[in-house]
């Protein structure tokens, strides 16, 4: 697939979606959305190469990388992870009706009290509906790695989400 609005268009949402997720910052997410799009148009071909059968998980794939590098590059990397504890970015669109605000709210610091590695699988999973061999090419792990890391991430989730749960049934 060449390099162009429609396939800008079809990936850019989701590209931003996994990067914000995971970096927890809409500028620096915002950054990693650029950085993927650039990468791709400069590179030899100037497209996703021809090999690829899924582009999106191919920009997904780029996607993680960028983000591993913009962390690397951080040198306050732990004052971060503090400064985040008490934040919460909202990864849904704002709500009208309180109540499914406040399970958005829920919903979103839940995730945010993952590490990043399994928020990354929930998210893939979750969103983009990936299966855990598409994870595991995406991230760069085994199959059995990306489905430890989504079964860890449902684990700790479960304690937080369970009194919500309980509260809607």
């Amino acid at each position: 697939m060449s390099f162009s609005a429609e396939l800008y268009d079809a990936h850019s949402a989701a590209v931003f979606a996994f990067a914000l997720h995971l970096l927890r910052d809409e500028t620096a997410a915002r950054d990693v959305l650029q950085a993927v799009f650039v990468r791709l148009a400069r590179s030899a071909a100037g497209a996703v190469p021809a090999e690829v059968e899924n582009p999106r998980a191919y920009l997904l794939r780029l996607t993680h990388w960028q983000v591993l590098d913009a962390l690397r590059r951080d040198k306050s990397a732990a004052a971060r992870e503090t400064r985040w504890s008490g934040e919460c970015v909202p990864l849904f669109t704002p709500a009208a009706d309180p109540d499914t605000r406040l399970l958005d709210e829920s919903l979103t610091t839940a995730l945010m009290s993952l590490p990043e590695d399994q928020r990354a699988a929930v998210h893939l999973h979750l969103w983009e509906g990936f299966t855990f061999d598409h994870i595991a090419e995406t991230l760069g792990i085994s199959r059995n790695t990306a489905a430890s890391r989504y079964r860890l991430a449902l684990e700790k989730l479960r304690p937080q989400l369970r009194p919500l749960y309980d509260e809607i049934r």
